[in-house]
């Protein structure tokens, strides 16, 4: 058989024709959307950039996750969006004043991403004190001078000790009182304010207000009718415990320790009862 009758013997496989142009029309869509996703996403880049060129921008607080009504807002449950200042509502919390709403409950649930609001809060802009305070704790004022004060340098979100010197007998006596006490303010003053590009201005206040618990509140109390309280600044990421050893005027000046005379009482003389003689047989 020769080469030109075995090939003409071999059936020729149709062709789908429409198996071809569906694939060929996938193909043609992918690529369209390919380039289509492209050009938006160069188009929205480039109308970002104009408005960040153009438009002002202010940073809006937003939850990171939903907040149900009654919660607490904490600082950690929030984040800061950049928004067009024309764009930004009129109620909404900002980073400038983040800090008046950190503590506050809120009164409507606050969603996921969304601007926080004013109205969110239970007591707006202008929140009572009170709401500060967490549940079982309380917020207790008590009168300070400038050493106490730590020269104005004293910052309300400083944590502090305190420190009793009083004189139970003839020695005078400093010791710890209570560690680690969250200043909530000082004088008047709730946040810490900066101006001037970031420079902490110090203001002049003869009251701290701190926040303690109710058996810490009385112990205060009792302490400033005992003797003079003190506050010693402490680092924020301090955790270390005070020594409980008090400091008395020997032990600083390196006296040694005086020990104490231990007087034996005397015994008491047990009076000699008179014997009685008995004479046995005769005389």
């Amino acid at each position: 058989m020769s080469l030109a009758r075995a090939t003409s013997s071999v059936k020729k496989l149709p062709i789908n024709r429409n198996a071809i142009m569906l694939v060929s029309a996938l193909m043609l869509g992918g690529c369209g959307v390919y380039l289509a996703n492209n050009y938006i996403q160069d188009e929205i880049a480039a109308q970002k950039a104009a408005l960040d060129g153009k438009q002002k921008l202010v940073q809006v607080v937003v939850p990171k996750r939903d907040l149900p009504r009654g919660a607490r807002v904490e600082a950690q449950d929030l984040a800061l969006r950049d928004v067009p200042a024309e764009f930004v509502h009129a109620n909404a919390v900002t980073n400038a004043s983040y800090q008046v709403a950190e503590g506050q409950r809120l009164s409507f649930d606050a969603e996921q991403g969304k601007p926080l609001l004013w109205a969110h809060l239970e007591s707006g802009k202008v929140p009572t004190f009170s709401g500060r305070v967490p549940d079982g704790m309380r917020a207790l004022t008590f009168p300070v001078d400038q050493i106490n004060s730590i020269s104005g340098f004293l910052q309300p979100g400083d944590k502090i000790d305190l420190l009793l010197t009083y004189k139970p007998k003839k020695d005078e006596v400093t010791a710890p009182l209570m560690e680690q006490v969250l200043v909530l303010a000082t004088g008047t003053r709730t946040v810490v304010d900066k101006t001037l590009d970031g420079k902490e201005v110090h203001k002049n206040y003869n009251t701290v207000t701190v926040q303690v618990t109710p058996d810490d509140a009385q112990r205060i109390v009792l302490a400033q009718e005992t003797g003079k309280l003190t506050a010693v600044l402490r680092h924020p990421e301090d955790q270390n415990a005070l020594n409980k050893r008090p400091m008395t005027v020997a032990r600083l000046l390196g006296e040694p320790p005086v020990s104490p005379i231990v007087q034996h009482k005397a015994r008491p003389q047990v009076e000699k009862k008179k014997e009685v003689q008995f004479i046995v047989g005769g005389l």
